[in-house]
């Protein structure tokens, strides 16, 4: 291996070597440089592949930085001493006069994250001291060069692999003693939640990873240590309307996952989220997967606005058909003819590839849950009707000796009607759950008594709904597990 390396950084000197053979020789560099070496063998071969990241050839330039972060993965902390000069090479490839390819960025991008990490593995150091404000500095610089490189490409799909490499950024991020942190970065993990809800959107699989990983990554540190930043902003310290926005979007994810590993992660932290906060919220919780379970759709923001949309597209159709003016002639293929320069054909290129954009993020607008997802929803109320365990959730007047907390029997009559709505369900799959949530509901609720009316109970209420569910279960025609249920 210490022979080959020599071999290479000769060969890679010659001036008439191809662009193709350098960059296979730095590729060979990186793996060969993953076992452990002796002496300054390490800081040399790092040295030679910036030196060879400045090539004018992207080819190479990518491979360096690929050889570079496999050794960066390799060595972990070891590569302390290296990292400034690794980080002066990705800045002179984005400063650069030539803009960097898509497949740089993301190689620059990747980098960084690596050495975020090897600096994020070393011991805890004291606050003030030279060692963490070295780290901090290093940090503060993989974090500049980590974002510059996402923002250096418009190309959608690469767009979404540097978001991705972004989320794993932030990861490592995490992981720092906030001593060794910089001052930009004291406040991310109160952001991510926002960053998060948009990649949930998103109609990449492994972005879409990328952010449920790292919103699992928040969940697991707040578990390790409940009185960090984290662990407050993800517990007393969130709104119930961020809880509400994280659950929803949970639950639209579902919707339409593909992606089994995707599915269960989201379920996973779904029901982490209700376990931590169902019992300080319960009515928010219920409201947001009742409307999963009764297929409740917002219209005004989503509908409506794309068929007003819609309509202003029709009619400035018809009014540029009409007029005859700022369109194409046409030939009968389709294509436009006439005199066109190259910037016509580009802005064409660009409308029709943006047009394909639209069709597709319009596939991921208002869809009907399915009934897995639905099935699910329902089975999360039975989590809360376990989670919530204050006497005051199953009395109503505790309930009224406390009107600004949050109980769960103000909200009786919509846990009745979600537990009847999957009973009566057409898909004779939910329906056994529901029984089993609504007589969960009527075990919970059995000894409420109505304050209003003396001898009487709350359940007397909604005994119309929990009769025609039961009812059905005696039928003739009805499925033994329901009777089981």
């Amino acid at each position: 291996a210490t022979r080959f390396l020599s071999l290479a950084g000769a060969k890679c000197d010659e001036p008439k070597i191809k662009e193709d053979t350098r960059a296979g020789f730095a590729l060979a560099i990186g793996y060969l440089q993953q076992q452990p070496v002796a002496g300054n063998q390490l800081k040399q071969t790092v040295t030679r592949l910036c030196e060879l990241a400045s090539s004018n050839s992207s080819h190479v330039v990518e491979w360096c930085l690929h050889s570079l972060w496999i050794i960066v993965d390799a060595y972990s902390t070891d590569f302390r001493p290296y990292i400034g000069t690794c980080l002066s090479a990705a800045s002179a490839i984005l400063l650069s006069e030539t803009p960097p390819t898509s497949r740089c960025t993301q190689a620059i991008a990747r980098l960084g994250t690596s050495l975020a990490a090897s600096l994020g593995a070393t011991r805890e150091a004291a606050a003030g001291s030279k060692a963490a404000i070295n780290i901090a500095a290093l940090l503060g610089r993989c974090h500049v060069i980590v974002s510059a490189a996402c923002g250096g490409t418009q190309c959608v799909p690469a767009l979404a692999a540097l978001q991705a490499e972004q989320f794993f950024f932030e990861r490592q991020i995490l992981h720092v003693h906030p001593s060794c942190l910089p001052i930009t970065l004291t406040d991310r993990p109160s952001l991510l939640h926002d960053l998060i809800l948009k990649a949930l959107d998103n109609r990449y699989t492994h972005l879409r990873r990328a952010a449920l990983e790292c919103q699992w990554e928040l969940c697991a540190l707040a578990r390790a240590s409940p009185g960090s930043s984290v662990g407050q902003m993800l517990g007393s310290k969130i709104s119930p309307a961020t809880v509400s926005k994280i659950a929803a979007a949970l639950l639209a994810l579902m919707d339409h996952e593909s992606d089994e590993e995707v599915l269960d992660l989201a379920k996973r932290i779904l029901l982490q989220f209700l376990h931590e906060g169902g019992g300080s919220q319960p009515s928010t919780w219920l409201r947001t997967l009742s409307h999963t379970v009764q297929e409740v759709k917002k219209v005004e923001g989503g509908e409506v606005t794309e068929t007003h949309q819609e309509r202003g597209d029709e009619a400035a159709g018809e009014e540029g058909e009409e007029s005859g003016e700022g369109g194409w002639d046409q030939n009968a293929s389709g294509l436009p003819t006439g005199d066109m320069d190259e910037d016509d054909e580009e802005a064409r290129k660009r409308e029709k590839e943006s047009q394909v954009e639209a069709e597709e993020e319009a596939k991921w607008g208002l869809v009907v849950p399915r009934w897995q997802c639905r099935l699910f929803a329902v089975e999360c109320v039975c989590r809360l009707l376990s989670v919530v365990t204050d006497p005051a959730h199953f009395s109503l007047k505790l309930a009224r000796e406390q009107p600004q907390v949050d109980l769960l029997v103000n909200s009786l009559q919509q846990l009745v009607s979600v537990a009847f709505t999957v009973a009566t369900a057409n898909i004779e799959a939910m329906r056994p759950q529901g029984i089993v949530t609504l007589l969960q509901v009527v075990d919970k609720f059995a000894d409420a008594h109505d304050p209003d009316y003396d001898g009487h109970l709350l359940l007397e209420q909604s005994h119309a709904q929990i009769a025609a569910a039961l009812r059905a279960c005696f039928a003739s025609e009805a499925d033994p597990s329901l009777m089981a249920a």
